[in-house]
């Protein structure tokens, strides 16, 4: 006998803030993605107590990966999903991740093994489940993407900030500083390094646990309960148009009655004047005939506005015309080819890379460039937990942004701040306070374009596959953070640290240039049937 959720049993609203909840949940999970930025320096001090020669530099290659797997695995996740159930798939993902982070903590020392476990295998996995809980949620709640796109991020930019202080409070808890000089470079004592593993196996167990939570309230809609709330929200829609509709016309008749019986009644007093009634009698009658016309029956005055008052049906004509040019209209794509059949697709994802790549870059390494200014690892500690709880909390800002501006108001508006950031942090760099300042401010900004863009690919490819598109956009998101491991590696030892942001200040302004000429909308391709069948009607017209 399969076994019944009793969620099922709650109410379809209820369940879809519930399915929300999972979501957080299974992302604040996915989320320990970041967790990197705090753990290269233990890992890259583990392997020189070990005696291996890999510089702090080197090490940083694993997020790319982690970033690259991620993106292989998200455009397959729903349609897998789709085959053997959405909570199979949540439920099994979410041990195998456990599983390992848990097999990373005994291959430390060999680091293409750990690559490849906390890296690769980590990354793959959780592409598997990123986009899982968009994809059911925007079926309890298809007018609200942004509201779910930032609850559902807000997990995953939250996800490391406990378990930074985990890791830290198993590794370091006497808050010691890098004092091995190796090479001209201070590394963690090998007292420190050896804690590192065990931490690793503790993250596991804990990414296991709540993952199965996760799993366990995971409701998907079924196909009838979908029919019959787009049958009610038919129903609903119709309604309030009707009652829109009905309103509107009923001022618009009141308003032409009350200037018909203004002309009238300045008649009727010219008629007095001039003697063109013979009684006071008559004019009444004129003003009281204007009257009457108002306690007609509601319908009459539909009737009567439809066909015989021409200027208020010009007037309408004309607002509707004015709200369709205002509002933008979106289309409801059928198939992941028609998608991938469009430009827009190729231009989401250099947008994604230009737009996210000095954030992509400051979650690697603030760590990095933190030692380098001389701040200590609880300070540090601090700093990656704020910026962590601000990437949470940036997802549900911008996630809301999206249901009030256009995307060319969030462009502009996110890419100033972060030139501005950008070009002045090497300056900031130098105050503790700034430079908690400006890593909160650069994870604020960062995050949101993980709210932004799921977003937006459901709104202009529907909900049918918006899901499966934001994957191959998502792969903007894994090239900006190979390009920003290059600037790292290379161009930030040629011209220091200071002129190294400067270059990606002038990324954000070629991305904010090309924005202003990209427009954000597709249409489906015509098929030759649909084609054929157009020239056909048009020839049968002109016949």
């Amino acid at each position: 006998m399969a076994f019944e959720n009793p969620l099922r049993k709650l109410s379809f609203e209820t369940r879809g803030w519930i399915t929300l909840a999972s979501g957080f949940a299974l992302h604040f999970v996915l989320g320990t993605f970041y967790l990197w930025g705090s753990i290269s320096t233990y890992t890259t001090s583990y392997l020189r107590q070990d005696g291996q020669n890999y510089t702090k530099e080197t090490v940083g290659a694993v997020f790319p990966f982690t970033f690259l797997a991620l993106n292989i695995g998200t455009p397959f996740g729903v349609y897998l999903a789709r085959k053997i159930g959405f909570n199979l798939q949540i439920f099994i993902g979410s041990i195998l991740i456990g599983l390992s982070t848990i097999a990373s903590s005994f291959v430390v020392h060999i680091f293409p093994l750990f690559v490849l476990f906390y890296g690769f295998i980590f990354g793959i996995l959780n592409g598997l489940l990123y986009m899982l809980p968009f994809n059911s949620c925007y079926l309890y709640m298809p007018h609200r993407k942004g509201l779910v796109s930032g609850v559902i991020v807000g997990g995953f930019g939250f996800g490391s900030t406990a378990f930074i202080w985990l890791i830290y409070s198993i590794v370091n808890p006497n808050n010691e500083k890098p004092t091995d000089l190796i090479d001209g470079v201070k590394y963690f004592s090998k007292d420190v390094c050896d804690r590192f593993p065990e931490s690793l196996r503790v993250l596991g167990l804990v990414q296991i646990a709540i993952g199965v939570i996760s799993c366990f309230i995971h409701i998907r809609p079924t196909e009838e309960e979908l029919k019959l709330q787009e049958e009610k929200l038919k129903v609903k829609t119709l309604e309030k148009a009707n009652e829109l509709e009905f309103c509107e016309l009923k001022n618009q008749k009141t308003e032409s009655n009350n200037s018909e019986k203004q002309e009238q009644e300045k008649v009727a007093s010219s008629d007095l004047e001039k003697g063109g009634c013979s009684t006071e009698q008559e004019a009444l009658q004129v003003h009281t005939s204007a009257i009457n016309k108002d306690a007609r029956p509601h319908f009459e005055f539909q009737v009567e506005l439809t066909q015989n008052d021409p200027k208020i049906n010009d007037q309408q004509k004309d607002k509707v015309e004015d709200k369709k040019k205002k509002v933008e209209i979106y289309h409801e794509f059928q198939t992941f080819k028609d998608g991938m059949h469009t430009k827009y697709i190729y231009i989401s994802i250099a947008l994604a890379l230009m737009f996210t790549v000095y954030g992509s870059m400051i979650v690697s390494n603030y760590k990095l460039y933190g030692e380098y200014n001389s701040y200590d690892d609880n300070f540090l500690s601090t700093v990656g937990t704020v910026g962590s709880i601000f990437n949470g909390l940036s997802r549900l800002f911008w996630g809301g942004i999206m249901e009030k501006l256009k995307i060319e108001q969030i462009i502009i508006i996110n890419i100033t701040f972060q030139m501005v950031v950008s070009f002045t942090f090497r300056w900031a760099a130098q105050y503790a306070a700034l430079y908690l300042i400006y890593i909160v401010l650069s994870y604020f900004l960062y995050g949101g374009w993980f709210s932004i863009f799921p977003t937006l690919s459901a709104r202009i490819f529907g909900k049918k596959i918006g899901t499966q598109i934001y994957g191959i956009t998502f792969l903007g998101f894994s090239c900006a953070s190979f390009i920003q491991y290059f600037v790292v590696m290379e161009v930030q030892k040629a011209i220091g640290w200071g002129n190294t942001f400067w270059v990606f200040t002038a990324v954000q302004l070629i991305a904010l240039i090309i924005a202003q000429f990209v427009r954000f909308n597709a249409e489906p391709p015509i098929k030759k049937e649909e084609v054929k069948q157009i020239e056909n009607q048009t020839e049968q017209i002109q016949a």
